[in-house]
């Protein structure tokens, strides 16, 4: 797949901007009359005037410790994830054909923002199943005062199924991304690669979205919008940039980013924690269409 540049989802072409929606100027009287007749339309590059794309976030709030937990001299704490923590997902409303150029508000990258402003880059470790390590910043309030950092390790993967329009190769794959707002699908929170075989990523997605999304979804979304897709899903280990250029093609797909069961989250506070306080770290998902 080639790179492009990300350029405005929409396109709006106006000939005559009127005062009010409709035309109708209403009705005058004087000896002479002049008057202004003016159109006005929309162009979209997509049939569609939202991207097909539906997405929620998570996390979890529960944690509760206490002081005698803290090491080196109170600015260290360890806490484990009691279950598994969905911190985003996405998934495709239905199957939607590919733009023939690209532009077409399709392709959804994803931004990840601090509390304090700040661009948030998940650090991807190479040769492991979509692992990489978020590091958000944290704020404490209370008897104690402080900022500091969270770190955890997260996974994430993305899958998309795409088919020609008669069916012909019909497939779920890996999408790859290169950790940028390059206009690739689900770029921003997607490694440049994955040990993960694209069976145990689709596993990791319908694990942490507990059923809601699966190969089995996807694939169905793909089997209704196509004629000729097989029953079953052909899941394939192949995985790529997908910039969603090219006309007669199909696709359907879906994205987790989560926090396993178990897993050490480790937070560094810039000052002791002395008493009672709440602290709280998070980031904020925007996810930009090109």
């Amino acid at each position: 797949m080639r790179q492009n540049a990300v350029i405005e989802a929409f396109l709006i072409i106006i000939l005559l901007i009127c005062g009010k929606v409709s035309a109708d100027t209403g009705w005058h009287s004087g000896r002479d009359f002049q008057g202004i007749v003016g159109l006005r339309g929309t162009i979209m590059p997509y049939d569609d005037t939202l991207p097909p794309w539906l997405w929620k976030t998570g996390g979890y709030i529960g944690f509760s410790n206490k002081i005698s937990e803290l090491t080196s001299n109170r600015t260290r704490l360890t806490v484990s994830a009691p279950h598994d923590l969905l911190l985003l997902a996405g998934k495709s409303a239905r199957a939607f054909e590919g733009s023939e150029t690209s532009g077409a508000g399709i392709v959804p990258v994803i931004q990840l923002v601090g509390s304090d402003g700040g661009e948030i880059r998940i650090q991807w470790a190479s040769g492991t199943p979509g692992q990489g390590l978020l590091v958000l910043p944290l704020n404490v309030t209370g008897d104690s005062q402080a900022t500091g950092t969270l770190a955890a390790e997260v996974q994430a993967f993305g899958a998309l199924a795409w088919a020609e329009e008669d069916g012909f190769g019909a497939r779920i794959t890996q999408t790859l991304g290169n950790n940028s707002a390059d206009a690739y699908v689900f770029n921003g929170g997607v490694p440049d690669s994955n040990a993960w075989s694209t069976a145990d990523g689709l596993s990791f997605i319908s694990r942490m979205t507990e059923g809601e999304v699966s190969a089995e979804s996807i694939w169905k979304q793909l089997k209704l919008g196509v004629p000729g897709v097989p029953d079953s899903p052909v899941i394939a280990d192949e995985s790529g940039y997908q910039d969603l250029v090219g006309e007669g093609w199909f696709y359907s797909g879906a994205y987790v980013l989560g926090i396993s069961s178990g897993t050490v989250l480790n937070l560094h506070f810039s000052e002791p924690v002395t008493g009672q306080s709440a602290w709280r770290a998070g980031m904020t998902v925007i996810i930009r269409y090109a």
